[in-house]
């Protein structure tokens, strides 16, 4: 070999090892990536369900009391410092929405909300303490050390900084779905037809809607205004949420890019209520072409989604 190629074989040789020298290590990863990348993966995610489920117990006696019922933890995501092996930040994104038929016209208003709630930490809370900690079934209980208050606590306290929903007048041409024709009288066969949706939803939404950037999409709540006089739909909406949540690797400071969705379905104008009702049952519901069109919910999800 020439001699003068020796220091150019070894400026390779050093440019293939910087990529995973110690030197260029980021200071802060995700806990999911800690101590290694997807290291803590499975015990993570095994965590933030026992999480939401915990928060689902005590949800209904309390903050889902009011006008936000469907309040729901959407994602939890937290940083770590890389050196110290303590939990840096971690934030915990909920999401609510609440829809109101305006009784003069009809129009279904959305009012679609989210709320990022940072946990209080304290310092020094190593990841094995973390987990242990929040293992636990009362974990919304739990001070964490230094922290001033539980997480249940921070939690109720970002959760109830709500703006409060407008309500609709009670003079009605338009009525909710659920009160026709008369106050409750179609809350059980409307919301038998939201569920039959909700399922078709939950089912296609893995291989459709969520293998984009928002793979967490969730249907939130459908609500169609009813023409009090002649029993026709309006227009319905179905809400929908999601989010993605990353790491500054950098500082240690949690991301959140959030989204929601007030998607239309696709009626033909004048549909009777009882109609759509009969229409969308069952396990195909999302896949049946809409009375008077050759349109299916699924397709007009396409659109908005």
């Amino acid at each position: 070999m020439y001699p003068r190629f020796r220091p150019l074989l070894r400026l390779f040789a050093l440019l293939a090892w910087l990529p995973s020298a110690p030197l260029l290590a980021q200071p802060f990863v995700d806990l999911v990536d800690f101590p290694r990348n997807e290291a803590n993966w499975d015990r993570f995610y095994t965590l933030e369900s026992h999480l939401a489920n915990r928060f689902d117990a005590v949800c209904a006696d309390t903050l889902c009391e009011g006008d936000y019922s469907n309040l729901r933890a959407l994602q939890l995501r937290c940083s770590v410092n890389a050196t110290s092996g303590q939990v840096q930040a971690c934030h915990w994104l909920f999401i609510a929405s609440e829809l109101q038929v305006a009784a003069d016209t009809g129009v279904v208003l959305a009012d679609n909300r989210r709320w990022d709630c940072p946990l209080p930490l304290g310092t020094g809370v190593a990841v094995e303490a973390f987990h242990a900690s929040l293992e636990r079934a009362d974990a919304l209980d739990v001070v964490l050390p230094g922290a001033a208050m539980s997480i249940g606590e921070a939690v109720g306290s970002c959760l109830q900084q709500t703006r409060q929903p407008e309500r609709a007048a009670p003079a009605a041409r338009y009525v909710d779905a659920r009160d026709y024709p008369g106050p409750g009288q179609g809350r059980a066969r409307f919301r038998a037809l939201e569920q039959a949706l909700v399922r078709g939803f939950d089912d296609i939404c893995g291989d459709t809607f969520c293998e984009g950037e928002y793979y967490n999409l969730q249907a939130m709540r459908l609500r169609c205004s009813v023409h009090a006089a002649s029993g026709r739909v309006g227009e319905c909406r179905w809400t929908f949420a999601g989010s993605n949540m990353d790491v500054d690797a950098a500082t240690g400071a949690v991301t959140v890019d959030a989204r929601d969705w007030a998607c239309r379905l696709p009626l033909a104008s004048h549909t009777p209520l009882p109609l759509l009702l009969d229409t969308l049952q069952g396990p195909e519901a999302i896949y049946t072409a809409l009375p008077g069109t050759s349109t299916t919910v699924y397709e007009g999800l396409t659109t908005c989604l």
